[in-house]
């Protein structure tokens, strides 16, 4: 996988772009990005229903929120949030 270069900002749209990046790559054809307030929108099957997860992005730290509550959801959840905590950690 190439990355682009990226620095250490406390740019929002930085942060957004390169977990756009990231997420594009692993889950391709499942990302929404909605611009208007930092958020973007991943949305997975799973075995049970598909889980919309729900990512918001802010000046210091980001939040993954989902609509299912099981086991795979709730994991799925965890990896989401540590992609975002890791870009958080090493860029902003």
């Amino acid at each position: 996988m190439v990355m682009n270069m990226y620095s250490k900002s406390s740019d929002t749209s930085q942060t957004r772009a390169l977990l756009l990046e990231r997420l594009n790559f692993r889950y391709p054809n499942n990302t929404t990005e909605v611009e208007e307030d930092n958020t973007i929108i991943v949305r997975l099957p799973s075995a049970t229903v598909d889980t919309e997860f729900v990512i918001s992005l802010y000046e210091d730290y980001g939040i993954v929120e989902c609509n299912g509550l099981d086991n795979e959801s709730m994991g799925l959840v965890r990896e989401l949030q540590v992609e975002v905590d890791d870009i958080y950690l090493h860029y902003v």
